[in-house]
């Protein structure tokens, strides 16, 4: 391995050797702020494939300068964040709340006027020439400030990568090659790090204590189950954004279910926009439960933007099972969004004796609800 010196001296080169690409870098993030800024529509796929350029562009310059370590690493990292599959529909992208805009802006602005390795006659040089786009600590706090500055945490894998490759070359930097002012970096990894973090606490589906102890509409209809299954999620839109996509559910005519569609609707994809002939609910209507079917979940009972209940009868009119969706505002612009499944006596399971097909329930129950709380939060925040 080259010695640290070795090493400083290879990226002060670069930095010197290519300052006219560093100012066609500094044109192309000022041109992407600017749209940013003037709230152009843009996706946040588009913006992700826009900011792996800068990355393959000092992925380049290290083969160039002799330098395989980082080239190797930032050409990695680019095909892996290319890579990446869509786990949710695209979305435009906008501002991410004060506690991550205010370090993204920071971030950006460190990277834009990074204040090492260049040699000029005067400061003002860092505003346009700083080695952004050519070596790593400045490329990556650019990419990952705009990340945060857009709210872009998912994909996870995008936040992650971005987040342990940040915290890496902040710390080689700061603790290895003595540079110490890329602690800006490290900071900034690491608040990166702790939104995906938050986001992960996010996307679970676990209830508190609390929400399966409450009542919930709903659990009056069936006062003795035979099993209660309860799921929450926290999306990060208020009730009123979250409600249609609820209201909209059943298979095959509707919505579709959110879950895993070729399981149950019929291979048809789910509803990625908000229909309006699918809005208006009135207690008895049915969401059929597979595309083609007379059966399905009744309306049972709702009030917009608060619970929506559905159940399933047996012939003789006794509740086989209740179905509860619950939205609490949870401040701040988002939602807890709570689930409850309730099993009355004569409910079933392909003729399973209760005690064999209770574990079996709650075990599909679980991957098809969780499924679909991702699904409508996904939807939602879109």
């Amino acid at each position: 391995m080259p010695s640290s010196e070795a090493i400083l001296s290879s990226l002060t080169e670069t930095a010197n050797d290519w300052q006219i690409l560093a100012i066609g870098w500094h044109v192309f993030f000022a041109a992407l702020l600017l749209a940013i800024a003037s709230r152009a529509r843009l996706s946040d796929t588009c913006v992700r494939h826009l900011l792996v350029l800068p990355l393959v562009s000092v992925s380049a310059l290290a083969w160039i300068s002799g330098n395989p370590f980082n080239g190797t690493v930032f050409a990695a990292l680019a095909l892996f964040l290319v890579a990446i599959p869509r786990g949710r529909p695209a979305r435009f992208v906008g501002y991410a709340s004060t506690q991550y805009l205010i370090p993204g802006v920071m971030l950006v602005v460190f990277g834009w006027v990074y204040p090492h390795f260049l040699h000029a006659r005067h400061w003002t040089a860092f505003a346009f020439a700083a080695p952004l786009g050519l070596v790593p600590c400045p490329t990556l706090s650019a990419v990952i400030g705009i990340t945060l500055i857009l709210d872009m945490f998912r994909p996870k894998a995008w936040s992650l990568a971005l987040a342990a490759t940040g915290i890496a070359y902040g710390a080689i930097g700061v603790f290895v090659l003595g540079v110490t002012l890329d602690i800006g970096l490290l900071a900034g990894a690491i608040v990166l790090a702790g939104a995906v973090a938050r986001e992960l606490s996010h996307r679970s589906v676990r209830a508190s204590r609390d929400e399966h102890a409450r009542h919930l509409p709903g659990d009056e209809l069936i006062p003795k189950p035979l099993g209660t299954l309860t799921h929450a999620i926290t999306i990060q839109r208020p009730p009123e954004m979250v409600w249609p996509w609820l209201a909209q559910m059943g298979a095959g005519s509707r919505g579709g279910w959110y879950s895993y569609d070729f399981l149950d609707n019929g291979r048809r994809p789910s509803a990625e926009r908000i229909v309006p002939e699918w809005q208006p609910l009135q207690v008895g209507m049915v969401f059929p439960a597979l595309p083609g079917s007379m059966d399905g979940f009744t309306v049972l009972g709702f009030e917009q933007e608060d619970y929506l209940v559905l159940g399933w009868r047996s012939p003789d009119g006794a509740y086989l099972v209740t179905w509860a969706f619950v939205l609490d505002d949870a401040g701040s612009n988002s939602t807890r969004l709570i689930t409850r499944a309730r099993g009355g006596p004569g409910y079933t399971f392909h003729g399973l004796p209760w005690w064999l097909a209770k574990p079996i329930v709650r075990l599909v129950h679980f991957v098809m609800q969780r499924r679909q709380l991702h699904g409508i939060a996904a939807r939602a925040e879109a």
